[in-house]
């Protein structure tokens, strides 16, 4: 059963007197671990970072009670180990903050919302999660309770544009908002933190035209092109960055490209099986999410083409999204490379923005023009306690990140994704290995 509430339930338990309306939602939309033991399949991805990053560093953050100050050996490569005392900031009170996904059947979604569950937990924020269970309509009823509730934050990744009436609402209410993953239309909130999509489209296409060289002597061959959602954001531009840079080269043809709406793992299926019904063997597919990813593994595999790098028969397979159910193949050379967007990371980092929003006011906010580094934003410094032995804020994969001015009205903060390949595929920052540790039911 998917972990949500229906505003008719809210109401009855309000009638009873049991309860007040925050500690309703609240207890309603607090999700329980057994409730996404079962979760499969993801959808949305990252851009090109291409090496690990170095572990975060920590400069003062001005927050109204004092910060507390903890002295720690800092052990650098090919340096001596140094002594350093950092300043990491402390928030005034328990804000409360509530968070939004599209849902919690999809590991990348747990993952999300895990990263901000426990980092909310370390920091000693209070956090609620709202679960539309894929339904934009329910999505935009929940704002409205939170316009209603006005809590000190709200998180939210829309389930599809049409979830931008809701951002509205919020907004408008004076709630502090950011929108993390998927964009809204609307230009009234004030940050949107995501990776550059168009930038891994062309990223990853710019691979999958470099192992076609690197199979034929020279950039050629049928490819087949296996989207996302192409009504949302993040969806269209990931295709439009691929094909932009596959048009460039008049001896690769798309022979088939198709969608999945709500990036939904079972649509990809059954769309990629038909294409290859209907195309035959590519010489290459490039996907634009996890669930193509894993659609591009099954159906390959049950047409007697899945065959790794090096050999003559290996069908190129590169894109966006490495989740735990295709990392390895990744390993093993079936997928060829895949760029991995920072998502343990989008949560914390929108609810530390809105902690200083509440502390420092608006202007705190990163601005167009701005260049958040690792150091701005201690993460790791906040939250520095492994959960069952792992803790993936102290590789902080997603700086720097740019700001700038998104198509849709608003500032975007582009994170960094991360380049997952048979030679990275073990870092500990990335989903796929910090999931199955956190629930080992996920593989």
């Amino acid at each position: 059963m998917s972990p949500e509430i229906e505003e008719k339930d809210l109401q009855e338990l309000l009638k009873k007197k049991k309860i007040s309306r925050r500690k309703a939602l609240s207890t309603a939309g607090k999700v329980a671990i057994s409730a996404i033991v079962a979760g499969v399949i993801a959808g949305a991805g990252g851009y090109f970072a291409g090496s690990a990053a170095a572990p975060t560093k920590v400069k003062t953050v001005t927050f109204t009670q004092p910060p507390k100050t903890v002295t720690k050996t800092v052990t650098m490569t090919a340096t001596p180990t140094a002594t350093t005392t950092s300043v990491v900031p402390t928030p005034k009170k328990a804000y409360s903050m509530y968070y939004s996904p599209p849902n919690l059947m999809e590991d990348w979604h747990i993952a999300c919302w895990q990263g901000g569950l426990q980092w909310a937990k370390q920091v000693g924020l209070d956090f609620t999660t709202l679960d539309p269970n894929n339904d934009p309509a329910r999505q935009i009823d929940y704002c409205k309770t939170v316009a209603e509730l006005k809590p000190d934050g709200f998180v939210m990744i829309p389930v599809d544009p049409t979830a931008s009436a809701g951002a509205d609402l919020v907004v408008e209410a004076g709630v502090p908002m950011i929108v993390v993953d998927r964009d809204v239309t609307t230009p009234k909130v004030k940050l949107f933190i995501a990776f550059d999509s168009y930038k891994a489209g062309q990223e990853s296409a710019k691979l999958l035209v470099k192992k076609l060289e690197e199979k034929y002597g020279t950039p050629k061959g049928k490819v087949i092109l296996s989207h996302g959602d192409l009504s949302s954001v993040p969806g269209r531009d990931r295709g439009n960055g691929a094909k932009d840079v596959l048009k460039e080269y008049p001896d690769i043809e798309i022979v088939n490209e198709h969608e999945s709406p709500h990036f939904m793992v079972e649509t990809s299926l059954e769309r990629l099986r038909a294409a290859l019904e209907s195309v035959g063997k590519p010489d290459a597919i490039w996907v634009g999410y996890t669930g193509a990813g894993i659609a591009a593994m099954k159906n390959l595999e049950a047409m007697g083409w899945l065959k790794p790098a090096g050999d003559p028969e290996h069908v190129i397979v590169a894109g966006i999204d490495c989740s735990p159910a295709i990392k390895d193949n990744v390993k093993q050379g079936y997928i060829d490379g895949l760029i991995d967007q920072p998502n343990l990371f989008y949560v914390p980092l929108a609810l530390y923005f809105l902690i200083k929003w509440n502390e420092e006011g608006e202007k705190a906010i990163p601005k167009p023009g701005d260049v958040v580094k690792a150091e701005d934003v201690p993460l790791y410094e906040m939250a520095p306690k492994p959960i069952k032995g792992i803790n993936p804020w102290k590789h902080p994969i997603w700086a720097p990140a740019e700001v700038v001015m998104a198509k849709t009205g608003h500032p975007q903060m582009k994170c960094k994704g991360f380049l997952v390949t048979k030679e990275t595929a073990d870092h500990p920052s990335i989903f796929a290995n910090v999931l199955p540790k956190w629930f080992p039911l996920i593989k």
